[in-house]
């Protein structure tokens, strides 16, 4: 609702990083490693220990992906639709 976003509990979060990736989404990502709201899974993954709340589709998939991403192209249902076929059509 409002655009804003929920990345569920055990969600995995890619570890390694694209250059480009700063800003917000880098320091959301080192804050929740610090805070413990993402935890080792393996040498390629966090997860999330609880769901968290996103204010937008592309600040949850940029921490995700480790990248700059438009989330609402980058969150797919199981059927493959963009969250924006799903939602703004």
């Amino acid at each position: 609702d409002g655009g804003s976003i929920v990345v569920l509990k055990d969600s995995l979060v890619r570890k390694k990083e694209t250059e480009s990736f700063q800003g917000w989404a880098l320091s959301a990502q080192k804050d929740f490693i610090k805070k413990g709201i993402l935890a080792d899974k393996n040498k390629e993954s966090y997860f999330f220990v609880k769901d968290v709340l996103f204010k937008s589709p592309s600040a949850a998939s940029d921490v995700v992906a480790g990248r700059s991403t438009n989330g609402w192209t980058a969150w797919k249902d199981k059927k493959g639709n963009t969250l924006d076929e799903n939602l703004r059509k």
